[in-house]
């Protein structure tokens, strides 16, 4: 992943949320964890163990991502650790981005 997040300005500190979610195949449980992640004003959120492995669980992550103002940086399920996600709050005054999305 080629993505460097820091906050933007030390009055402004950035909020990252990180979850072990253990499986986030299923649409309604990973919209659930991006509402949650709003309720908090998380500005980053790092997930590990999402278990997508084909193109379908990727295009499902993309869209609720992209729905929930979410930018997605993802690392794919390619072996026994379930993979790895970063998520950007689109419009969060806190974070700078480095790098482009993964998967966009």
């Amino acid at each position: 992943m080629n993505l460097i997040v820091f906050p933007a300005c030390r009055s402004m500190p950035a909020k990252i949320v990180t979850w072990n979610c253990r499986g986030a195949c299923e649409r309604r449980v990973f919209a659930e964890m991006l509402r949650r992640a709003k309720s908090l004003n998380a500005d980053v959120v790092c997930l590990q163990e999402h278990k997508w492995r084909s193109s379908d669980n990727l295009e499902m992550a993309h869209a609720v991502s992209r729905v929930a103002d979410f930018d997605l940086y993802v690392r794919p399920d390619d072996g026994p650790r379930g993979g790895a996600a970063i998520l950007v709050r689109k419009g969060s005054q806190a974070v700078v981005e480095v790098g482009a999305p993964v998967y966009k």
